[in-house]
């Protein structure tokens, strides 16, 4: 019996190609950043019907980040996000919330602020 030879780039297609084949680029539940002059918004209507501690800390993370401190703002956001008791479009936001208030981190470390460096780093090195 003759046994058929597939070239090894053919089986490396084949496998992407069955790999990929449930993912999708235009997903909805993949977060996007928000824009950083909605993000207060969002996240204070998701947050308005929220039970006191946890509506606390929403608010505490907006004023952070409006205040243009984003190592506060995405310390606030860590502890907001460990919350047991969101719902899915909290979850939702907070995941976009995360995505935009990780950029400003990024360009803020970039600029030298010593704190957002050590925040960075510290969250970076415990993933």
């Amino acid at each position: 019996m003759k046994q058929i030879q597939i070239p090894t780039p053919m089986i490396a297609l084949l496998a992407v190609s069955f790999l990929s084949a449930g993912c999708s680029k235009t997903s909805s539940s993949a977060p996007q950043p928000l824009d950083p002059a909605k993000l207060p918004a969002a996240v204070s209507q998701a947050f308005d019907q929220a039970s006191g501690q946890t509506k606390e800390m929403a608010n505490n993370y907006v004023s952070a980040f409006q205040g243009q401190d984003p190592a506060a703002a995405f310390l606030e956001l860590q502890k907001l996000r460990a919350q047991q008791n969101l719902n899915s479009q909290q979850q939702s936001v907070l995941a976009s919330a995360m995505m935009t208030t990780f950029q400003q981190l990024r360009i803020s470390a970039a600029n030298g602020n010593q704190s957002s460096q050590s925040v960075m780093h510290q969250y970076l090195s415990t993933r």
